[in-house]
């Protein structure tokens, strides 16, 4: 700092490079752990492909195990992060990474639909306070403008997570079975063991806190504390409102409800799209089948990208997230009324790929409207009841395709269609009442 107290360029440069050291050793474990986390919450969609008719378990009852996991992750979220703030990240974020690596090899051993039932609604609550945890570990080590950048790269992860999943659940499928156990066991035990191994690294490597940083100098931990400190008190006191407060604004009702209806079409998608390239492909080496998922995903990854980085260059957010999610519910539309299976899968890789540019827009836009009133409940909030389509979502197309006796839901895709139109007119709504401040950074590439 200068006389004047204002920082300096040699201020900044110090405080880049300190910045710069702190994510390398903190944020590559995070993506790690994120990228195994979302592989073992979807890779039930890829067992599914033999699991199903080993157990008899019709679409509509696969809908529903796929998303009872949802139930209890809301309800535990709330809970589990309060518990991280007492025991810390180090001992709280080992705990759910065990405890859901626990839960899905045990997947491998389940004997009816009705232990796979059980078992994902315990792997919700196994996994219930991880992300949440996450976002409050990085806020005590990076500025908000750090901050921003890794959240979006945590999006990013999760379509990674597929991209990596899909191939080696279905490489895994069709080329294990060993001691007469079927692959889809298998799969559940391979991929519920990296897990259990970063548990034991997260313990060893994780520093709860600035303070604990052995790795940092004396001065780049004392610059750290000193920074993050100021930043947090530069807000004023956190007020913490009440959830009536929130559901009584129609602001907020409005937010949720379009997250929730994206994230109904999102995990539908993410848990069905393996049986329905399936059923539409001649080729039953299942191997195959996760090559074709990653491609949408690949595209979806870049289009959530530079989508993304353009809105942060030009500053604007109400197109660059009716556009995506507009187009999203086009490919929804599309997918319903194309008799081509090759056409149908490809639009619906367009709705993907409109779903995933659309969400961390979505996310700027929240987390604007309630940074002055209470950013940390706020953004809770619209979390939790969004993540609830994830639950509706699977259900609604287990019933669709099992009205239609095929894999493939046919015009059950229109309701999806509408559900995204629904998001679009939401923000629209949002947007029309000046309530939407676009002034917070996605920063989505360095």
């Amino acid at each position: 700092m200068n006389a004047s107290g204002s920082e300096t360029a040699a201020d900044r440069e110090y405080g880049n490079k300190v910045m710069k050291t702190v994510i390398w050793h903190i944020f590559p474990l995070i993506l790690v752990l994120y990228i195994i986390n979302y592989i073992d919450r979807v890779n039930l969609g890829f067992a599914a492909l033999t699991m199903n008719t080993d157990f008899g378990i019709t679409p509509m009852i696969f809908g529903l195990v796929s998303g009872i996991f949802f139930i209890g992750y809301v309800l535990f979220e709330y809970p589990s992060n309060r518990l991280m703030e007492r025991y810390g990240a180090k001992i709280w974020i080992s705990r759910i990474i065990l405890s859901w690596g626990i839960v899905v090899i045990l997947l491998a051993f389940a004997r009816s639909a009705f232990d796979i039932g059980v078992l994902r609604l315990l792997l919700g609550i196994a996994e219930a306070g991880f992300y949440p945890g996450i976002v409050f570990y990085l806020s005590l080590w990076l500025r908000g403008r750090d901050l921003a950048r890794c959240m979006s790269y945590l999006y990013a992860a999760q379509i990674v997570a597929i991209i990596i999943g899909a191939p080696i659940s279905t490489l895994i499928l069709d080329h294990t079975g060993w001691l007469d156990m079927a692959g889809w066991r298998w799969l559940f035990i391979l991929e519920g063991i990296p897990a259990i191994v970063f548990c034991l690294v997260t313990y060893r490597y994780m520093t709860n806190r600035p303070e604990e940083a052995e790795w940092l100098s004396d001065r780049e931990r004392a610059w750290l504390i000193r920074t993050v400190k100021a930043e947090r008190e530069s807000h004023g006191t956190p007020v913490r409102r009440t959830p009536g407060y929130f559901f009584s604004r129609l602001w907020f009702n409005r937010l949720w409800i379009a997250f929730f209806c994206e994230m109904a079409c999102g995990y539908a998608i993410v848990f069905w799209l393996p049986q329905i390239i399936n059923s539409s492909s001649k080729d039953s080496d299942h191997t195959v089948t996760g090559l074709l998922i990653a491609v949408p995903y690949i595209f979806a990854l870049a289009c959530m990208l530079l989508w993304a980085h353009h809105s942060d260059r030009t500053g604007e957010r109400k197109y660059h997230l009716i556009i995506p999610w507009f187009v999203a519910a086009a490919g929804f539309f599309l997918s319903a009324v194309i008799s081509s299976p090759a056409l149908a899968v490809a639009s619906l890789s367009l709705a993907a790929a409109g779903m995933y540019a659309g969400v961390p827009v979505f996310w700027a836009i929240v987390t604007a409207r309630v940074r002055k009133i209470d950013a940390s409940g706020g953004i809770a909030l619209v979390n939790a009841l969004g993540t609830l389509g994830g639950f509706v979502g699977p259900s609604l197309m287990g019933i669709f395709i099992a009205r239609s006796d095929t894999a493939a839901p046919g015009s059950g895709m229109l309701v999806f269609s509408g559900f995204m139109l629904i998001a679009v007119l939401l923000t629209l709504w949002h947007f029309r009442d000046g309530m939407a401040e676009s002034s917070l950074p996605l920063r989505t590439l360095p």
